[in-house]
């Protein structure tokens, strides 16, 4: 059995605009006549990926069995919250790993500046299935 131990999945609303706005900046910086206003619009679009047969279609190519999703919380790191709320996205990661058993297996993640970090992190093992945890900060 192949399994990928650390993944991410993205959707629409699970990221904050600054992020998207700092990747803008450095995809605008790699080609002449870009602009991070030019390639802002591009950049959700690019990741998000609705109910995951995407990710499940790269797996499949690939000849992965299964993956371990981290969430990942960066809304600290960038200053604002992303449109999802943490509770969103473990809802619909949740209904993922049902709607792909055996292949989709979710971690928690949480900022451990974040208030009540620990009690949402609890909550989506205990509650939402979720596995573990893991990634507690993009800091490091």
């Amino acid at each position: 059995m192949i399994v990928d131990a650390h993944a991410h999945f993205f959707d629409t609303g699970y990221l904050p605009k600054s992020f998207h706005w700092q990747t803008a900046k450095k995809w605008a910086e790699a080609a002449p006549g870009r602009t991070p206003e030019m390639m802002f619009p591009k950049i959700e679009p690019g990741l998000a990926d609705p109910g995951g047969k995407m990710f499940i279609e790269n797996m499949d190519r690939a000849g992965v069995d299964a993956t371990v999703m981290m969430m990942a919380d960066f809304s600290i790191s960038y200053g604002e919250e992303p449109p999802k709320s943490q509770k969103e996205q473990a809802e619909e990661l949740s209904d993922l790993a049902k709607k792909y058993p055996g292949r989709w297996y979710n971690f928690a993640a949480s900022d451990v500046r974040r208030k009540g970090a620990l009690d949402f992190v609890k909550w989506a093992i205990r509650d939402k299935g979720f596995k573990g945890f893991g990634e507690m900060s993009p800091e490091g």
